[in-house]
């Protein structure tokens, strides 16, 4: 199986993200655009907060993507 649909058939089967790996090492992360969207939420609103101790939502749990 090729690349291209590995990642695919992994985007569809898990929660819409996956780390790439090249050479054992994390290359990069993909996602789906409802992902994407979801994410860049989150970070677009904990800028906007005056307080920056405080954050909204939960973030991004880098052990939740599946590798």
């Amino acid at each position: 199986m090729d690349t291209y649909l590995k990642i695919k058939q992994t985007l569809n089967n898990s929660s819409g993200s996956c780390v790439v790996l090249r050479k054992g090492d994390p290359y990069c992360v993909v996602m789906t655009w409802q992902e994407y969207e979801k994410f860049a939420n989150i970070i677009n609103d904990n800028k906007k907060l005056k307080n920056g101790r405080e954050k909204i939502g939960n973030g991004v749990d880098i052990n939740s993507i599946p590798v």
